[in-house]
């Protein structure tokens, strides 16, 4: 009897112990084509365990999204109208094109964009709400101060598009073409990959402790969001929906040395907030005055637009 490595999956050892069993006697080859018929069946065969994701497809994320072999395609032609709820993009993209319109704006020592600039982005990026809460407290405004400015400008300059030369912050001259409105959606996606893969999510939310990490794990999370959230689904439970299940102990052991964080706070921080700013995720907020938390979620109709899953990856 053959030993199977006990780090087998116990059904899928069960199958192969059944075909040994079963195969014609001495017929090696017809013995080894089953064997490998049934494990290609289990490898294609979503899984519990895996979130939804078959085998073969998780396997399939060592590639780099929107890259072949990779099972997660995003859409970068989608057109400029389709972005329009997209909070995050249209920031940054109002701030390039402001940062062209002036031909460069000076720079402070540290990096930032000057106060003269940071005043004028105030009514372009901000619902007047926010404005007065903005003004309330900064009575001299400094692009550290303006959370939205700050971020996108960081953004833009960790996606090429942003340069400082000579003490002027420009738009990368080989990048402008970013910038007019039929390649609206290849910045989408320059733009999109950068906040995830470049952008540290938790540097303008330090917390005392180190959960950074967490959000290299949106390559895994994008798919099980698909498959669990396009109803409404309580927030409370995407941790154990969404994230990979040693992911998640690897959390919770963080997560042990202190009180004031939970996985789902954790989620809220670094997936469900930034998503909901893209435009790809759709909340309803619960009705806490002072800190609303999202209540339930789902992904929004430019979610389904934008990112496609190829289930036969591998």
């Amino acid at each position: 009897m053959v030993q199977f490595n006990d780090n087998s999956p116990e059904d899928l050892r069960r199958k192969l112990e059944t075909k040994m069993a079963d195969g014609p006697d001495g017929d090696l080859a017809a013995i080894d084509e089953a064997l490998r018929a049934q494990a290609d069946q289990y490898n294609h065969t979503p899984q519990a365990e895996l979130q939804g994701y078959s085998p073969a497809m998780c396997h399939a994320l060592r590639h780099q999204w929107n890259t072949p072999g990779s099972p997660i395609k995003l859409n970068s032609q989608l057109p400029l109208k389709s972005l329009k709820h997209s909070r995050i993009f249209n920031d940054i993209r109002n701030v390039l094109l402001a940062v062209r319109e002036a031909d460069g704006i000076k720079a402070t020592p540290s990096g930032n964009f000057v106060r003269k600039f940071v005043e004028a982005m105030v009514d372009p990026l901000l619902e007047p709400e926010e404005k007065e809460h903005l003004l309330r407290y900064n009575k001299v405004l400094n692009e550290t101060d303006f959370r939205q400015l700050h971020e996108a400008r960081i953004v833009a300059s960790a996606a090429g598009l942003l340069v400082k030369r000579k003490g002027i912050i420009r738009v990368a001259k080989k990048h402008q073409s970013f910038l007019e409105e039929a390649k609206a959606g290849a910045l989408f996606t320059r733009l999109f990959d950068t906040y995830f893969r470049k952008y540290n999510i938790g540097y303008l939310y330090p917390y005392g402790i180190d959960v950074d990490w967490i959000q290299h794990e949106i390559g895994f999370l994008l798919y099980p969001l698909y498959l669990k959230a396009r109803h409404w689904i309580e927030a409370d439970v995407l941790p154990k929906k969404i994230l990979h299940p040693l992911t998640l102990d690897n959390l919770q052991r963080h997560l042990n040395q202190q009180a004031f964080m939970t996985a789902g706070s954790v989620l809220e921080r670094y997936f469900l907030r930034p998503l909901h700013g893209w435009g790809l995720l759709e909340i309803q907020w619960t009705d806490e005055s002072h800190f609303p938390k999202p209540g339930k979620v789902r992904i929004s109709p430019l979610f389904e637009q934008y990112i496609r899953f190829d289930e036969q990856a591998e």
